[in-house]
């Protein structure tokens, strides 16, 4: 880009501040802004899919490039240089609310993070509760537990639900065990289940193991593809809904 750029401010004929415009639309930087709200919605969203990105060192590059562009008479140079002064707007926003997010969760994993020590051995305690609905209540709260901390955060509560899975004699303990650790995957992600998978199926074939054991490492594995498939309706219906909005938005 600066190949393009530089050249185009020491000497700046209109075939080299076309060149450095290009260069910056080349790496989708502009947004059909000139077109219509929904296509620079649309660029918008490509131009964060990228990667692109936006710092001060690039902004110092590009600005005065831009002012001289879009002060030209070209009518093509003046729209190329409002298409990107447009995007890098966008960018800029999506950059802040990504940081804001960021942030955000920061925030929010520190605000529990203190209090595990005293969280954690109880919902140990009543993952192995006779009652079904209080090992259920318990297993969703590690799940929620997991989704609000740093998996880092609970590799002993991991290590612990996998020695029960394993080696506690009690299948009420097992069944409490295999729910909390189908929650703990559901709240990490398909890639951490596709990393323990290997584990879970030893367990649950291990003919060496209780016959109890093996089925609660199998539910284990039933309840996270169960808990998964509802994940991702419900992902759906979220974008399904997200787009009828953007449509009504655009009608109006």
């Amino acid at each position: 880009m600066k190949h393009y750029i530089v050249p185009a401010l020491a000497d700046p004929t209109a075939e080299k501040i076309k060149a450095g415009l290009d260069a910056l639309l080349s790496i989708d930087c502009s947004s059909s802004s000139s077109s219509s709200s929904s296509s620079s919605s649309s660029s918008s969203s490509s131009s964060s899919s990228r990667g692109n990105v936006i710092d001060e060192t690039s902004l110092s590059l590009c600005i005065p490039l831009l002012v001289r562009s879009i002060n030209e008479r070209s009518s093509e140079i003046k729209r190329k240089a409002a298409d990107i002064i447009g995007s890098f707007g966008l960018l800029c926003l999506q950059q802040q609310q990504q940081q804001q997010q960021q942030q955000q969760k920061q925030q929010q994993q520190q605000l529990l993070l203190p209090y595990l020590p005293q969280l954690l051995p109880p919902l140990q305690q009543a993952l192995g509760d006779p009652i079904p609905a209080v090992r259920a209540a318990a297993a969703r709260a590690c799940g929620a537990v997991a989704a609000a901390v740093d998996e880092a955060e609970l590799a002993g509560l991991l290590q612990w639900l996998l020695q029960t899975l394993s080696s506690s004699s009690s299948s009420v303990e097992r069944s409490g065990a295999a729910n909390a650790l189908a929650e703990l995957l559901l709240a990490w992600g398909p890639s951490r289940l596709q990393q323990l998978l290997p584990q879970l199926l030893q367990q649950a074939g291990d003919t060496a193991a209780a016959a109890g054991c093996r089925e609660a490492a199998a539910a284990g594995i039933r309840r996270r593809r169960h808990n998964n498939h509802n994940y991702h309706q419900q992902q759906q219906q979220q974008q399904q809904q997200q787009q009828q909005q953007q449509q009504q938005g655009y009608c109006c």
